[in-house]
């Protein structure tokens, strides 16, 4: 079974809209849990989330801060663990998957993004830019 998403409109920083592939997923540490759109994204080597949002989820935020390298240049980051839950339908996956707690130079919030290391490698995930769909299917490693 696969589980189909259609892009979402999102606002690019000149506050036009563009189509990007935001899935609905659970973020939860023990108790607490959290329901985000998170960007599916391809060339992020692992997921990553907002320290503010973590400290919400109660998130181990006591390892070493790195400078992780993206897009945007450097910013801060502390590796942790999380669960993301991504359902549709009857389909329902809960995994745990390292994830880049992000401290950024501004107060904005950044995208909570899910990236290849522990999910890309437990599903197929094919984006569909024509139809504006991404679709999740399990390869068989739950």
């Amino acid at each position: 079974m696969s589980m189909v998403f259609r892009y979402l409109d999102t606002p690019n920083p000149d506050g036009t809209l563009y189509k990007r592939p935001f899935i609905l997923a659970v973020f939860s540490n023990g108790d607490q849990k959290m329901e985000l759109y998170a960007l599916v994204d391809s060339g992020a080597d692992m997921s990553a989330i907002d320290y503010r949002r973590a400290e919400k989820l109660g998130m181990d935020l006591s390892g070493p801060k790195v400078s992780t390298y993206g897009v945007a240049g450097n910013i801060d980051s502390v590796i942790s663990n999380v669960d993301i839950e991504v359902a549709r339908g009857h389909e329902r996956y809960t995994i745990n998957v390292p994830i880049r707690v992000l401290y950024p130079k501004s107060e904005t919030l950044s995208h909570t993004i899910i990236g290849r290391k522990g999910f890309f490698d437990r599903f197929r995930i094919t984006f569909d830019e024509a139809n504006q769909k991404v679709t999740v299917k399990s390869n068989g490693q739950d």
